[in-house]
Parts: structure tokens; C-alpha cells; sequence
């Protein structure tokens, strides 16, 4: 799809509070509260606009442990790889999950109660995995900036 000028505007608005109501988003990017809606729904439909959802505070959740794993893996064909992919992104804990390049092959972002959950989650996930080389992981000491969201010009 072909986005317009208006379209990035609404989708960066979107990102930034998608919880205003149509006239109010119509009102910051130039276009009557129907406009905004016809364009929303063709946006969702396309599958630019994903889903919308509420962020939480990761301090609010009983998972405020978070993760950032780098998984190296010791078979790189397409359906161990694959496998490996479905079995992390079916991991309840496993909020994110990227294919990667570099030394690493996957990454994976995920939150845990306690240390010994996420002992739990390496003992049944990673090191009983025939295909797990080596399982870096760093933990988040403090968020700094956490911004979901991609960046449109509206040139």
C-alpha cells in the first residue's frame, strides 16, 4: 500500500496515544472524525495497523524480571531453525523474538517472576534443545527509553 502524506501522519499520532477518540485525532492531522475512520479501517484491513493494544508497565507485573537472550544455534537449516522459531514464539514468557544476523542467530526478549523461573524456562526450552549451541543473556537492570513504535516522515 501506497501511504500518503496524511496516513503517516495518523499512523505516528496513532503510536504516540492511540486511545483519542476520531475527532481528535482528525483535529491533529487535518481531517474530519469519518476521514479518520475510513482511513484507520483501511489501515487494519492492509495489515499496517497490526492491533492495538495497552501498554503496561513491566514494574505492574508479577514478570518484571526481563531477559534479552542471544541464542546461537549449532544447525542453521531452514526447518530446524524454523522449529527452534515456533518454539520460542510459543513460550508464554517470550514477549519478542528476532531472527538475526552476526554472531548470533535469535534474540529473545522475555519476562520472568524470579531467577528461578527463568532457570525453568533454560532448563526446559534452551538446554535440553538439540539444536542450542550457546545461550547468552543479559538482564534489564532499568528501562531507559522503550519507545514500540516506527517512525513514518510525513514529507
Amino acid at each position: 500500500m501506497d501511504l500518503d502524506k496524511l496516513d503517516r501522519k495518523l499512523l505516528n499520532e496513532l503510536q504516540i496515544n492511540a486511545d483519542r477518540t476520531n475527532a481528535e485525532l482528525g483535529e491533529v492531522v487535518g481531517l474530519s472524525p469519518a476521514s479518520v475512520l475510513r482511513r484507520i479501517k483501511k489501515l487494519r484491513d492492509e495489515g499496517i495497523v497490526e492491533r492495538i493494544v495497552a501498554l503496561v508497565a513491566p514494574e505492574a507485573s508479577e514478570q518484571s524480571l526481563i531477559a534479552i537472550s542471544e541464542i546461537s544455534l549449532k544447525r542453521h537449516g531452514t526447518d530446524e531453525r524454523d522449529r527452534f522459531l515456533k518454539q520460542m514464539s510459543a513460550q508464554p514468557a517470550v514477549a519478542q523474538c528476532y531472527l538475526v544476523t552476526g554472531d548470533t542467530d535469535v534474540v529473545t526478549i522475555a519476562s520472568f517472576a524470579n531467577m528461578a523461573a527463568f532457570d525453568s524456562f533454560v532448563e526446559r526450552c534452551l538446554a535440553s534443545d538439540r539444536s542450542v549451541e550457546q545461550v547468552r543473556t543479559h538482564f534489564v537492570m532499568r528501562r531507559v527509553k522503550f519507545l514500540p513504535q516506527v517512525s513514518f516522515t510525513e514529507a
